[in-house]
């Protein structure tokens, strides 16, 4: 009854009009959608081009080539990294640990090596020689590093080098030979003289393999061997060349 009461109230041509209004809307909508399929259909021909498109799949391989190897240079640096890291804390406790053991050794060192005209040695920057490094005459005059000749600088660092080497074994190290190469080139006669003295003393407690081929060289390590009580072998080696 309800519906027969609908039907009766319906407006007839209104309905129509609305009919057709869908009738229209509803082809619009069929054409898109035949569009959609039709173009999808080309998209996925597209695709399955590609597919098979022998530079893609180059180009597809070589992104996962260059992947890979992104990740390998990424774990290579992480181990570096922490390699890094650990160096620098061991470094950073040794030089706490030893660096007033090895200064006070080399003070010792140069003032033999000098006759008392030096007397110590002085690197606030660490173990590198930076722009406070600086060597003190027995006066108490400072000399920084940038002013001394390169020999002299040489002979600091002998110096340093010995009391290291002292210090490593007071300190229960494994003795090892000390190898060295023309340390005392760019020396004149006086400070060569003085640094064979600290050879020659580090060779009482240490085997010290010295290579030259300069006879002054040789005399001067004989000399101080000589006055420290060092035992010296000499070694003449065939040239090579």
């Amino acid at each position: 009854a309800v519906m027969v009461d609908e039907a009766r109230a319906l407006d007839a041509d209104h309905a129509i009009a609305t009919l057709e209004v869908a009738d229209d809307e509803i082809g619009v909508l069929e054409e898109e959608h035949r569009t959609a399929l039709e173009e999808l259909g080309g998209a996925r021909s597209l695709r399955a081009a590609a597919e098979q498109d022998a530079d893609v799949v180059v180009a597809a391989q070589a992104v996962e080539d260059a992947a890979a190897d992104l990740r390998a240079v990424a774990d290579d640096w992480l181990t570096l990294a922490l390699a890094r890291t650990m160096a620098t804390r061991a470094r950073d406790r040794f030089v706490e640990r030893h660096q007033p053991g090895v200064f006070a050794r080399a003070a010792r060192h140069i003032a033999a090596a000098t006759n008392g005209a030096w007397t110590d040695i002085r690197m606030p920057d660490g173990e590198r020689a930076g722009a406070r490094s600086e060597v003190i005459d027995r006066d108490g005059e400072r000399t920084p590093f940038a002013e001394l000749s390169e020999g002299t600088v040489g002979l600091v660092y002998l110096c340093l080098r010995a009391g290291l080497v002292d210090e490593m074994r007071d300190e229960g190290g494994p003795s090892l030979p000390v190898l060295m190469d023309d340390v005392l080139t760019h020396l004149d006669p006086e400070r060569r003289q003085g640094a064979a003295r600290v050879i020659a003393d580090l060779a009482t407690r240490h085997q010290v393999l010295y290579f030259t081929c300069h006879p002054e060289q040789v005399q001067a390590l004989v000399d101080a061997s000589v006055e420290v009580g060092a035992a010296l072998d000499e070694l003449p080696l065939a040239r090579l060349v």
